[in-house]
């Protein structure tokens, strides 16, 4: 938590207006959500459920972009991993490149 104060005290002022705009647009998209879900539902809320909803709906929310997120990690390194060793192959200095293929020369 230290050390998110000091990233904010160490931003500008337009920096923090962005974050806190960020933010403010973040939350009235998930309120907005949250309003389709109840008017869906047919509920009528009053405000404290209301709120222990939006509360709830952001957790969850965030669960599964947190799953998803480790998902397309695991997904994603062998496929760099494929990547990097083609490439490795393409344009590693070789002794007899054959014709067309990329050739690196140092830069001075």
């Amino acid at each position: 938590m230290r050390e998110n104060l000091q990233k904010w005290q160490a931003m500008s002022k337009e920096e923090r207006q962005a974050l806190r705009l960020l933010a403010k647009k973040r939350r009235e998209r998930l309120e907005q959500n949250v309003d389709e879900f109840v008017k869906k539902n047919g509920w009528t809320l009053d405000p404290e459920r209301r709120k222990q909803l939006i509360e709830r709906f952001a957790q969850e929310r965030k669960s599964i972009e947190d799953t998803l997120r480790k998902e397309m990690e695991e997904k994603r390194k062998p496929l760099l991993r494929e990547m990097k060793e083609k490439l490795t192959a393409e344009f590693a200095p070789s002794a007899a490149a054959p014709s067309g293929a990329p050739t690196s020369s140092p830069t001075p």
